[in-house]
Parts: C-alpha cells; structure tokens; sequence
C-alpha cells in the first residue's frame, strides 16, 4: 500500500483514499449553472467564479483565489473539515457512521 506526504503538514496519506477521494464527484458538493460556474466558497461574491472541469472534476477559481481546487479542497472548506477528515467523508459511503459534518 502506498502512502503520500502533505509537504505543507507532514501528514501521511494512504495513497488508494487520496485517489478515490479526489475522485468524488465536486458537482455532488456545489451547485453548478449550466455553464459549470458556481458560487466560489472560498472568498465572497454574488457570481459564479468558480468553473467546474469535467475532465479531471477538477475547479478553478477565476475571481479573487485564481487557484485549482478539488473535492477534498472544497469538501474541507464547505464542512469546515481537516483534509484528512475531508478525506473520510468523501470516501464513506452516505449510511456510514464517519460521515459527519461539521457546521
């Protein structure tokens, strides 16, 4: 089993979560318009500035973070989790005990 390192917090993650959490979907965590734009939750606004890649279900904020995020970034932010605990929510299934939110 492989194992990844957060440079930033010298966590350790296993690299199979990592994966199957970035793959949760990020159109399953905000609401999208039809032109993938969504309400950015990282800084305030009244538009849409953050635009939804299919692609790679990846995010890119063209108002005031001008940053790529992921589900595990925006599931972190929306829940008010760490990423590990952002990790575990996206991973477990809806009926499972680990799935709390923090509000």
């Amino acid at each position: 089993r492989m194992m990844r390192v957060n440079k930033d917090t010298r966590k350790v993650y296993d690299t199979d979560k990592l994966k199957n959490a970035k793959l949760y979907p990020v159109r399953n965590l905000l609401e999208f318009s039809q032109a993938n734009f969504a309400i950015c939750p990282f800084h305030p606004e009244k538009s849409g500035s953050l635009k939804y890649y299919e692609k790679d279900n990846s995010t890119y904020c063209f108002g005031g973070c001008g940053t790529h995020y992921d589900a595990i970034d925006i599931a972190s932010k929306i829940h008010n989790l760490s990423i590990s605990e952002a990790i575990i929510f996206l991973i477990t299934p809806p009926n499972k005990s680990p799935r709390v939110v923090k509000e």
